[in-house]
Parts: structure tokens; C-alpha cells; sequence
């Protein structure tokens, strides 16, 4: 299986979330050009990679997510949660974070696609993660 590389990031002009290969034409311009050949210079801060997950409802994840998902432990403990879907530098994979405390190791919620909900961006919501 081929691994799938691509970015978001927020366009500069209306503020439209776009995908696609990620570049950097200078400090003060950064672009993200669709598979159509579409090109679009997006907000630095909002860029994002695809983490090759998809939630239940099958809308891809990216680093920024807000994600809302379920968890139960034995058949006494269970809880809903809200996290944000961090990059982490150390260890080379996304994971969720709760406050800036990591919360899961992203590389193994593989149950995100049956249990997990993309709720909002980091960027655009963050009044979520109160």
C-alpha cells in the first residue's frame, strides 16, 4: 500500500481550507497546489498533513483536528473526549492531546475510523478544546 502525502492549509484570499502537495515559494509565501493544477498561497500557520486516517464518517484527519471520540475500559468504565491531533517531533507520529498532555499514541487509534468524529480545526475552533 502506498503511502498518501498531502497537506491543508488555509487560503489567504477567502479563507477556504484547501488540500493538496505542499511548497514553500519564500518565507511569506506558501502554496498548496490542488491535482487539477490549481495553485493557492495559504496562511502559513494553518498547514497541515494528512495523517492517513479517516474518522467514522470517513472525512480524512489532519494535524490541527479536533477530534471527538468514545472509549470504554472492561464493561464499568466509559467516557467521551475531545482532543487535538498533534504532531509530535520526538517520536515521528500524530497523537491526541488533551491540553497539551498526550492523551494516545495516534500511530495505533486505528479505531478513530469506527469510534472518533472530526469535530473542528485548531485554527478555525478552538474554543472546542475548553
Amino acid at each position: 500500500m502506498e503511502r498518501v502525502i498531502k497537506f491543508r492549509g488555509k487560503r489567504i484570499d477567502n479563507g477556504e481550507w484547501v488540500t493538496g502537495h505542499y511548497s514553500e515559494g519564500s518565507p511569506s509565501h506558501h502554496y498548496i497546489t490542488n491535482p487539477d493544477g490549481s495553485v493557492w498561497v495559504v496562511n502559513p500557520e494553518t498547514i497541515s498533513q494528512f495523517t492517513e486516517r479517516v474518522d467514522k464518517e470517513g472525512k480524512e484527519i489532519y494535524g490541527g483536528d479536533i477530534i471527538r471520540y468514545s472509549w470504554s475500559r472492561g464493561k464499568t468504565k466509559s467516557g467521551e473526549c475531545i482532543a487535538a491531533v498533534v504532531w509530535n517531533d520526538l517520536y515521528g507520529y500524530y497523537h491526541l492531546s488533551i491540553n497539551e498532555t498526550v492523551v494516545n499514541d495516534f500511530a495505533v487509534l486505528n479505531y478513530m475510523k469506527r469510534n472518533g468524529i472530526v469535530i473542528g480545526k485548531v485554527f478555525s475552533n478552538p474554543e472546542l478544546l475548553k
